[in-house]
């Protein structure tokens, strides 16, 4: 236990600051609600149905085409209905916030790690560590979680891991890391509740990899 701890003191710090950050921000015998107020856990019913049948939304007006991905919100659903039956739902946004809020500092801790402090074989985890601070304390964070909406703090939260994933299968070609980086995909696809955000994301995942593996093929 102690070497696991001595092991693992950074991302452990990291996982704690974070964690702290969220209980400070809880208030109890509160729902949190935020920019578009998406609450499945009202009517889980209702809401899958709104999700799967997602491209004509009856309750808008009269009914209307989707102008957004509703679709997209099933991943997010898959994690909210098993939540839903062991807490009650007034914690239930509360705790995916808090959970993607503690993954995106993480996320870029070792995503950091692998790729710039690996390779030179330093032991050094300073920049690591100090990467995921950077990320969890500035201001577009804040932006993010004053008036919470789900997509950006999906975004917050896996796009370091998509990154870490995505630059792994490039290296090693291995279906492990591919199935790793899918599952990833997937539960990130709420991010694309509007269009704009995930074409944010793709655009910049493919440039990076494009350049990057120019730089391997013929290095500087």
């Amino acid at each position: 236990m102690k070497n696991f701890l001595i092991k693992n003191l950074y991302p452990l710090t990291i996982f704690l600051i974070a964690l702290m950050v969220a209980l400070a921000n809880y208030e109890p015998g509160t729902i949190l609600s935020g920019w578009d107020t998406l609450h499945p856990e009202f009517n889980f019913s209702e809401y899958f149905r709104r999700v799967f049948f997602g491209a004509w939304q009856e309750h808008q007006g009269l009914g209307a085409l989707a102008s957004q991905a509703h679709a997209s919100e099933l991943s997010r659903l898959m994690i909210y209905y098993p939540l839903s039956f062991l807490f009650p739902d007034e914690l239930l946004r509360y705790l995916y916030f808090f959970l993607t809020l503690i993954l995106g500092p993480l996320g870029v801790y070792f995503f950091v790690k692998r790729m710039f402090f690996k390779a030179s074989n330093t032991s050094s985890e300073i920049a690591p560590f100090a990467s995921g601070l950077f990320y969890l304390f500035n201001l577009g964070v804040v932006q993010h979680y004053y008036v919470p909406l789900e997509m950006f703090a999906t975004h917050f939260a896996l796009i370091p891991w998509l990154f870490l994933f995505g630059f792994k299968y490039l290296e090693g070609r291995n279906i492990k890391t591919l199935l790793i980086f899918s599952l990833v995909t997937f539960f990130s696809s709420s991010m694309a509740h509007t269009s704009t955000l995930w074409f944010a994301y793709f655009g910049a995942l493919t440039l990076t990899l494009f350049f990057y593996s120019l730089l391997k093929l013929h290095p500087i």
